[in-house]
């Protein structure tokens, strides 16, 4: 009896895990395929720092890598926006560029 309730229950929980995983939503037919948000599938972020050298304030240079194609690039200090200039998140979590026409209204 017990071993029966017990896999009854399993069997149930098992079940109502694979019927949340099929209800979510599918995106629309339209729309490009976006990468994965930072911490779900794939790594975050498309450069990665390969050598740096020199303090802050003082010669400082970093080398980074584009890892989709295997570019590298070399920063230095003056290469960075100030905080200040940075694009601000809107409603929608996403940031609107300062030169581009703002994003279009999400559908209800």
């Amino acid at each position: 009896m017990r071993k029966s309730l017990i896999a009854f229950l399993g069997i149930a929980l098992i079940l109502v895990g694979i019927s949340t995983l099929l209800a979510q939503p599918r995106p629309p037919a339209g729309l490009p395929n976006l990468p994965p948000p930072p911490g779900f599938g794939d790594p975050a972020g498309r450069f990665v720092v390969v050598k740096t050298s020199g303090e802050v304030g003082v010669n400082l240079s970093i080398l980074l890598l584009d890892t989709t194609n295997g570019d590298l690039y070399r920063a230095t200090e003056s290469d960075a926006k100030p905080y200040k200039e940075r694009a601000k998140p809107t409603g929608g979590g996403l940031p609107v560029p300062k030169d581009g026409p703002p994003l279009p209204p999400k559908d209800k």
